[in-house]
């Protein structure tokens, strides 16, 4: 058994990691671990938690800020790639623990890198069609349009969420007027509100606007939207003149390319433009 001096300098070294742990944990459960990736953690949180095992091994350890932020990257696009894929809780949760463990084992950053990347390559799903059929039910689609935005606008102050809200375009509880004028030809509320849940429905509304646009037809919802505080929707305002079937799954396909650039399969990211600048090609 260790001498006496020994044990008491393991049992400071024992107490001084679990409290920096702790800091480091709380750090980010709080989202404040590092304030470049504050807005992004914070929404990240609410999709899961098994992510925080392996940022705590991350933000614990001896790695580089830029590697730090790098491994953050993967997991962020791993996090919500897996989720939107329907993958298995529980096997994402032993992946984070395993490259955790891979750290704290002082494996070289390359090569965690490579081996997350590696499963990000392996993990296919049809993103059009995660959006178009899950669109107002997934967690993912909300941080989809709030990332979109703060790629959008660089700089700007981040929205706090409880003065935002997700607005359904073509409103959730329909009107005679929204279904005729999204199905002229063969008005149907089940297949109105197989459209009204599609992601490119959806866009982001201060709250105060929101409680305004409500039913309102399209013609009056831009007028509202052109006094949004968000690009993502003012651009909606300011150059969409109409709202159909075609526009719906045209913007559906654009969220779809939005995603793929943000969380791309190695866990770059690549530059985003608002919807109608896309249209316009």
């Amino acid at each position: 058994s260790p001498e006496p001096q020994e044990a008491k300098r393991l049992s400071s070294e024992f107490w001084n990691d679990l409290e920096e742990a702790a800091t480091v944990y709380g750090q980010i459960v709080d989202a404040t671990v590092n304030p470049k990736i504050h807005s992004r953690l914070d929404l990240l949180n609410v999709l899961l938690k098994s992510h925080r095992i392996f940022l705590l091994a991350v933000f614990q350890g001896d790695l580089l800020e830029k590697e730090q932020l790098r491994l953050f990257d993967l997991a962020e696009t791993i996090a919500y790639r897996w989720v939107a894929s329907g993958g298995n809780a529980q096997m994402l949760e032993n992946e984070f623990q395993e490259w955790a463990l891979d750290i704290r084992e002082k494996k070289s950053f390359e090569s965690i890198e490579a081996k997350i990347v590696a499963r990000l390559k392996a993990l296919r799903f049809d993103v059009v069609n995660f959006l178009r059929n899950e669109g107002d039910s997934s967690y993912v689609v909300r941080a989809l349009l709030y990332t979109l935005e703060y790629k959008l606008s660089p700089g700007a102050n981040p929205k706090k969420a409880s003065t935002i809200h997700v607005e359904h375009i073509a409103p959730d509880s329909s009107t005679p007027e929204w279904i005729e004028a999204l199905l002229p030809e063969s008005p149907d509320e089940d297949n109105y509100q197989i459209l009204n849940s599609n992601a490119g429905n959806l866009t982001l509304l201060d709250y105060k606007l929101n409680s305004k646009a409500k039913q309102e037809i399209f013609s009056n919802k831009i007028k509202i939207y052109k006094d949004a505080s968000l690009i993502i929707t003012r651009d909606i305002g300011q150059n969409i003149d109409d709202w159909n079937v075609d526009l719906i799954e045209k913007r559906c396909e654009w969220l779809a390319e939005c995603f793929n650039s943000i969380w791309t399969t190695d866990g770059s990211s690549a530059p985003v433009e608002e919807f109608s600048k896309w249209l316009n090609k």
